[in-house]
């Protein structure tokens, strides 16, 4: 993430409202460890299997949808839905407890909808 911060150019940002939106960690580290209760590898049904994986990596890849990685968590970081004045949602990636909408932030833009607070 450090490389990603010092690679990104900075803009100008200010949210108009806020809310967290890292609720969705627990069901992820729920998939996580869901191997860890499967009865057996060599029993996978795989002709099911792969293609549910296939379909279900493309629909992840092209949607604006998101996800949570859970270790992003351990380490401090926050995610957060915001909008701008022009009504267009983001999700913000922070080290940050953020509390109050509009205030002013520099921010990097990782995707077309996800940015990450690059302020000190």
């Amino acid at each position: 993430m450090i490389l990603v911060q010092k690679k990104l150019s900075r803009e100008r940002f200010v949210p108009q409202t806020i809310e967290a939106a890292d609720s969705e960690n627990i069901a992820f580290m729920l998939l996580y460890l869901l191997p860890l209760f499967e009865n057996g590898f060599a029993s996978l049904n795989w002709v099911m299997t792969v293609p549910a994986i296939l379909i279900f990596a493309g629909v992840i890849w092209t949607g604006y949808g998101y996800h949570f990685n859970p270790l992003l968590g351990l380490f401090g970081w926050h995610f957060y839905k915001v909008s701008t004045a022009e009504g267009v949602t983001y999700i913000l990636i922070s080290r940050k407890e953020i509390r109050a909408a509009k205030q002013v932030m520099q921010v990097g833009q990782l995707t077309e909808f996800m940015v990450i607070d690059l302020g000190d």
